[in-house]
């Protein structure tokens, strides 16, 4: 058994990297720099760092495999990343300069290029230092890739401060690599700026913890420019970063804390570096906003003063507490936690009295949770379901108490995850929800500043104590698992950064039990307990192949991007002015300015306007033709054509949800916007001049089945009329107002209105087909519908199935639709206007 201080001694050893032995032999080498500089070389490939290296590619090399499966689609994964190659092709054809505005985003006026400009920087350096030998669009593509393995690279560099193990920093490699959550922004053709941040957040808390390890004035002072540059950093390639520097400056309330309460006068006064790295962000990041190259971003401005007051008082408080003059009581833990408790409630309340609306923008304003109806249709700013959790990170969930409390309160929140708690239980998480959560995880968090490693040099070599001590590598950790976690608990978006506390949290409870049962004395225990150890280890990797192999095999580009709809926008390039503008769904709309290099009205970035967004999602659900959105100049500003795409139909709840942010929709039953899919059907004869086609619908539809019959022409073979819709009681009752055939090559269509009963409720029966023959079936049904009455008479239903070249539902003195181009995905219409 070691001393304490011999166990500090250790500690200190494997947080700094490296013993001072002093020798006659390291004297002489002192000599011959290139020697010394060869035999350290030499001497640091042993078998345990050999092994490492091979164990390190394998994971380096899953992790490409896992994030390069998309490579075989045109473009990038999501509308995003089309509006940033549409800006990068502007920046690139103005000889790099970053014009005022992105002249194809938004209409009647253009949106300003305003993401923090460090996000297309990252392709623009490497595109002029290869000389322009490799294009932007494939440097776009692929640099998420490279900063998955720089994100593992940093989580290994952070993991270092807890434990300098191999064995602990291949385990952190591996989940990081295998790590879904993390793949979902890292890779090819993710281009956003969550693909890029976290490797600059892991860089500022490697420095901040280099900060509180260097003994000599300048490297500290030096440490403290890295991490102030490495918060810049952050803030320069994505607009959604002020949770990185609310992360460092938790780090630092925690350390202090821990400082104060415990005495720690060393700790303490190397803290003041870290102030000093919040002040020289704070300068460089509003120099930089004064360029223009960052947008105004939280805790950028005058917010931030407040704020950095509050930690100097703390930290003068801290400083000035082990006075010789104190009592006696106020040198005991207990009562300086106390203390301390009181002046962090009184400065938060202070705070809130004197600025109560900048804590709400930090985590309301950025997106961090869906507040409006508009942004509560964007798929990224979900709440998570379980499934989506563990899809994300897998068992990983459930080897660490923190990731476990994160996990449940997703679930007693209810997200898909109903019935799974009860009553009491979930008022008790769903309370957790909130602050409550972050105090719960940072409680949490505690048994972890017991479990110390001592001595890891090696393999498998460290000695693990009970022992509480909370490092700066340990309080870090603490800090960026408790602020992710808490964002992840609200919004789906932040899975990629929670991956790399998670990963090392994860890595370091499995490591730790695994020198505890390497370190027992018991031969039969010991073998016992690394066999179980071993075979949850093989488990928990199982699991995240599994997940990371379906996740590579089933991944599909986002908001139906897809083949037919890249042809129509080649298309529409080919076959229309360069001035022409473009009306659609604002998703939709990145991906016309990025493939067809043309106008959109509206797109997800730049123009995700919502006074634009709110009167089109309206009036494509308005039951009438009014023109007005159309025509008037200062908010559609009279575009050229209408692009509507059959995958609409999935969104059309969210479409409801957008046209009543403003209460254009007020007091609809959103009931009367929904359809129901059928599923099969069958046809068979009844005699000569009769078919009876028999559709099976969606489970839920309330019909369970529905039948109508049709005659044809025995010398032509074509149909000649519907001649009745039934429920599958074969009463004569039609459902259904209209019955519709459409062509889904020609756009052709019928409308049989239904006579034969006096009730109906409005619906209508869609049956879409294709003149391509099918065997045994006199009409080839490739899908078929029963829209709700609402939808039923909407405009967007008349754009997708009611309208063509020569005849049009959607009917007005003031505009006309003429379709120009059609597939299964995609109608595009030329739009034409009264000169009246």
């Amino acid at each position: 058994m070691t001393s304490e201080n011999e166990d500090n001694h250790q500690h200190h050893v494997a947080e700094s990297g490296a013993t001072h032995e002093h020798s006659a032999h390291d004297g002489h080498q002192a000599h011959h720099p290139k020697s010394s500089s060869l035999v350290r070389i030499k001497s640091w490939f042993t078998p345990a760092n050999c092994t490492f290296l091979v164990l390190a590619a394998i994971a380096a090399i899953l992790a490409v495999h896992y994030r390069t499966t998309m490579l075989n689609f045109y473009g990038f994964y999501e509308p995003d990343g089309f509006y940033y190659f549409t800006a990068m092709r502007a920046i690139v054809n103005n000889g790099l300069q970053f014009p005022p505005v992105l002249g194809i985003s938004g209409w009647p006026q253009h949106s300003p290029i305003a993401e923090a400009h460090g996000i297309y920087y990252l392709t623009l350096i490497p595109y002029v230092l290869l000389g322009e030998s490799v294009s932007y669009y494939t440097i776009m593509r692929l640099l998420p890739v490279l900063f998955a393995l720089l994100d593992m690279f940093g989580a290994y560099m952070l993991s270092r401060y807890i434990s300098r193990d191999k064995l602990f920093g291949f385990f952190v490699l591996l989940f990081v690599a295998l790590s879904m959550g993390n793949a979902a922004r890292t890779s090819a053709l993710v281009y956003r700026g969550d693909s890029f941040v976290t490797f600059f957040l892991i860089a500022a808390l490697v420095f901040f913890v280099e900060v509180i390890k260097q003994e000599d004035h300048k490297k500290r002072l030096m440490m403290s420019v890295a991490a102030a540059i490495s918060l810049l950093l952050a803030n320069m390639v994505w607009n959604g970063s002020p949770f990185t520097t609310v992360i460092f400056i938790v780090s630092f309330v925690i350390l202090i804390s821990y400082a104060f309460i415990f005495r720690k006068d060393k700790l303490i006064e190397s803290s003041k570096y870290l102030l000093v790295s919040l002040l020289l962000w704070f300068v460089l990041v509003n120099m930089v906003k004064a360029t223009g190259f960052i947008p105004s971003q939280q805790l950028t401005g005058l917010s931030f003063i407040p704020i950095y007051i509050g930690l100097l008082l703390i930290w003068l408080m801290a400083h000035y507490s082990n006075s010789s003059q104190l009592p006696d009581f106020m040198r005991l833990p207990l009562y300086r936690f106390f203390i301390l408790l009181f002046v962090v409630v009184a400065g938060l309340a202070l705070f809130a009295l004197l600025d109560p609306t900048t804590i709400h923008n930090i985590f309301i304003g950025n997106g961090f949770v869906a507040p409006t109806s508009f942004a509560s249709t964007t798929q990224e700013l979900q709440p998570p379901t379980c499934m989506f959790l563990y899809t994300s990170f897998g068992l990983n969930l459930f080897t660490a108490l923190p990731n476990l409390v994160m996990t449940l309160t997703t679930l007693a929140n209810g997200l898909q995850c109903q019935g799974a708690v009860t009553g009491a239980m979930q008022s008790i998480w769903t309370e957790s929800y909130g602050v409550y959560g972050i105090i719960l995880l940072l409680l949490l968090f505690i048994p972890y500043l017991f479990m110390q490693v001592y001595d890891s040099q090696g393999l498998l070599g460290g000695k693990p104590r009970l022992k509480f001590d909370a490092t700066p590598g340990m309080i870090t950790l603490m800090a960026f698992f408790i602020i992710t976690g808490y964002l992840q608990m609200h919004v789906i978006r932040y899975n990629s950064l929670l991956s790399v506390p998670l990963a090392i949290l994860s890595a370091f409870t499995l490591y730790w039990f695994i020198l505890v049962a390497n370190n027992l004395k018991n031969f039969t225990a010991r073998a016992v307990s690394l066999v179980i150890l071993g075979i949850i280890f093989i488990y928990i990797l199982y699991q995240l192949v599994y997940y990371a192999g379906l996740y590579s095999s089933g991944l599909t580009q986002a908001d139906s991007i897809n083949p037919q709809f890249i042809s129509a926008l080649q298309w529409l390039k080919a076959n229309s002015p360069p001035t022409s503008v473009v009306l659609t769904l604002w998703p939709d709309g990145s991906v016309v300015e990025g493939i067809a290099n043309r106008t959109s009205v509206m797109d997800s970035v730049g123009s995700e306007n919502g006074s634009k967004i709110t009167p089109f999602d309206a009036w494509l659900l308005n039951t009438t033709p009014d023109p007005q959105l159309l025509t008037t100049p200062t908010l559609i500003g009279s575009p050229n054509y209408l692009l509507v795409r059959t995958t609409w139909l999935q969104e059309t709840q969210g479409v409801f949800t957008e046209a009543n942010s403003s209460g254009a929709m007020k007091g609809v039953n959103i009931s009367l916007y929904g359809y129901a899919p059928l599923v099969s059907f069958s046809e068979s004869a009844v005699n000569s001049t009769f078919r009876q086609i028999t559709l099976s619908p969606d489970p839920s539809y309330k019909y369970p089945d529905v039948l109508f019959s049709m005659s044809y022409s025995n010398a032509t073979g074509k149909l000649q009329g519907i001649y009745g819709t039934f429920q599958i009681s074969q009463s004569e009752e039609s459902p259904f107002q209209q019955v519709v055939l459409y062509d889904q090559q020609t756009a052709n269509f019928s409308i049989v209105n239904q006579g034969l009963a006096n009730r109906t409720n409005g619906e209508m029966l869609l049956l879409q087909y294709s003149q391509v023959p099918r065997s045994g079936f006199f009409l080839n049904l490739t899908g078929a519908y029963v829209f709700a009455a609402g939808i039923a008479n909407s405009n967007m239903l008349k754009f997708l199935y009611l309208c063509n070249d020569y005849q049009c539902v959607w009917d007005n003195s003031k505009a006309t639709m003429h379709l120009v181009y059609i597939n299964s995905d995609t109608r595009i219409f030329r739009i034409n206007y009264n000169a009246t």
